[in-house]
Formats: C-alpha cells, sequence, structure tokens
C-alpha cells in the first residue's frame, strides 16, 4: 500500500503487527497507489526490551528506540520530505480546518499552538486539513488537504498522536482561506480577538512560510491572494476550545458561516 503526502509517495511497513496496525491508522488519511514510492520506511525489531530502528530501504534512520519515539520519528520524517519536495505550493507553517466552505488558517512558528487549535477546532466539527504545514495552491489558491497525524504535546515531553481517521468531521475537501489567525496563548486572559492590517498578515505569512523564498513571485501573489480573501484576526486565549467556541457562536468575528 503506497501512501502520498503532498508529493512524497512512501509505503509503511513493521515487524510487529500491532505496530503496522498502528502505522496504517496513523497515514490511512493519505493512502495513494497512483505511482512509485518514493521511500519504504520499515519499523523493525532491535533486540531485546522492545527497542525498534526506523529504516529506508535497509538504511537505519532512527533508532533503537521506543516504538511511540519510532512512530513519532516516521511522522517527522514523512513530514520533512514532503515539504521539502513539494512543489505547486505555497507551504504556510501552521494548520488548518474547514467548515461551511471556508478554510481557517491557524499560522504561527513551532511550539505556538496550532496543532492544539486545530485539535479543538476539528472536536467543535470543523474538517480537517492539516497540522504542520498548509498547502496553499498556487493555481487555484485553495488550501489542499494534506492529512497528517496532529502531534499533540503529551505526558512527559512525549508527543501524543493523532490520527485523522480519530476526528469528528474527517478530512475537509480543498478549501478556500477565509480566516487567518494568530494564535497568542496567555494563561488566565478571556477570549479576544483584534484585526491584524493585511500588509502585517502578509509579512507574517512570509516569515512563517517554509519555501517562500524558492517558490519567488508566485508565493507572494499566493499570500497576497490569501489575506485578501481572508480576515486576518489575532487570537488571544487561555484554553484552544474557548477560542474556538467563541468563533462558532459569532462568525460575524470572521465573516464566516453560521
Amino acid at each position: 500500500m503506497t501512501h502520498r503526502c503532498l508529493g512524497f509517495r512512501f509505503t509503511l511497513s513493521a515487524d510487529d503487527r500491532t505496530v503496522r496496525a498502528r502505522l496504517d491508522d496513523l497515514f490511512a488519511a493519505c493512502r495513494d497507489d497512483g505511482g512509485p514510492p518514493g521511500a519504504r520506511l520499515h519499523v523493525g525489531a532491535a533486540g531485546a526490551r522492545g527497542q525498534v530502528v526506523v529504516t529506508d530501504g535497509g538504511q537505519v534512520l532512527f533508532g533503537p528506540g521506543d516504538v511511540e519515539t519510532a512512530l513519532a520519528y516516521v511522522v517527522w520524517e514523512v513530514n520533512r520530505r514532503a515539504v521539502g519536495g513539494a512543489e505547486g505550493y505555497l507551504l504556510v507553517h501552521g494548520a488548518a480546518a474547514a467548515r461551511g466552505g471556508g478554510a481557517v488558517v491557524v499560522v504561527a512558528a513551532s511550539g505556538g499552538g496550532k496543532s492544539t487549535f486545530v485539535h479543538a477546532l476539528t472536536r467543535a466539527g470543523w474538517g480537517y486539513l492539516t497540522d504542520e504545514a498548509v498547502a496553499v495552491d498556487l493555481s487555484s489558491g485553495l488550501v489542499v488537504p494534506y492529512p497528517k497525524p496532529i502531534a499533540l504535546a503529551g505526558e512527559g515531553g512525549r508527543e501524543r498522536l493523532v490520527a485523522p481517521g480519530e476526528l469528528v468531521a474527517g478530512v475537509a475537501p480543498p478549501s478556500p482561506p477565509r480566516l487567518v489567525l494568530v494564535p497568542e496563548r496567555r494563561e488566565g486572559v478571556p477570549v479576544s480577538f483584534e484585526p491584524v492590517g493585511r500588509a502585517a498578515a502578509l509579512v507574517h505569512l512570509a516569515e512563517h512560510s517554509f519555501n517562500f523564498r524558492r517558490a519567488g513571485c508566485a508565493a507572494f501573489d499566493a499570500a497576497a491572494a490569501v489575506v485578501r480573501g481572508s480576515e486576518c484576526l489575532r487570537v488571544r486565549y487561555a484554553e484552544a476550545d474557548d477560542a474556538v467556541a467563541a468563533l462558532g457562536r459569532d462568525p460575524s468575528v470572521w465573516g464566516g458561516p453560521a
């Protein structure tokens, strides 16, 4: 079974049946048999105590280590290769979900709360588009699905991986961006929204893009189209669920669907 994340095709396998089933769950939304794989990622046993290694065509990429860390590594490696080789997109460091035919794009640096925010959106019934890398098609201007697992902070510094199949509304179709959010989490503050000027929003997108310089003028035009067609807001909140609830109660905040 071949999977595809953006333009990157790969296969997944494991010695252990339980690990293989978990890999299948994590990447079920990315199944695509449209072409030969560019990588053959395998989680294999490595000695005693449940240690494993991750290999690609026999070359060791990770390990020995425990299974959960190995799975997190596979998700990271797939994302690294997908983002590094993607063509035809503006790739923004963020997360996205969609409802009513429009997408909300949460743009933030690592640790800025985008994964937690998009997970809250999906729990509220929004369709999932992506976590970590938002792909805006340079031709259509649509945010296209890149349904990688959502990586949340877990206990003891470990990542907790949420498979798209576990989400309430599943994966959303390609959607036009309608809201750009800059999240700002602060302990003890009430939810508030503050407009961000379009020029400042464009700079924010550029600064948080993986390929803005590489894609050149096409990336600038795509980012400009995103901010022209979207409400651009800074959202301050203590809990992501509260911010998402506020969006749902009053979609006029951003011109979204009721």
